[in-house]
């Protein structure tokens, strides 16, 4: 897993009147019932940034980890979560 924060890394801040990215990519799995059994995973926090936020420097990251983890036999797929604004 693949984390990149975004709106389902999201909690209400209310300093920042609005919902923040904050949750790590291990807080995701804690928060998803059974998913931990399902597989091996290994997560890996990219970026931790509001969906309007993405930028090409963050997608260049972003491909060059998918592109290194993809080369390792090991690895059957990833998943990359993110929010809604991208």
């Amino acid at each position: 897993i693949l984390a990149t924060g975004g709106t389902i890394a999201g909690r209400w801040d209310p300093a920042q009147h609005g919902v923040v990215p904050q949750l790590t990519p291990d807080d995701l799995i804690q928060l998803t019932p059974g998913l931990a059994g399902l597989a091996t995973l290994e997560t890996e926090a990219i970026a931790n940034v509001d969906s309007s936020n993405m930028t090409p420097r963050v997608w260049l990251r972003l491909a060059e980890r998918i592109q290194a983890r993809l080369a390792d036999p090991s690895i059957d797929a990833i998943v990359v979560t993110h929010g809604t604004d991208t």
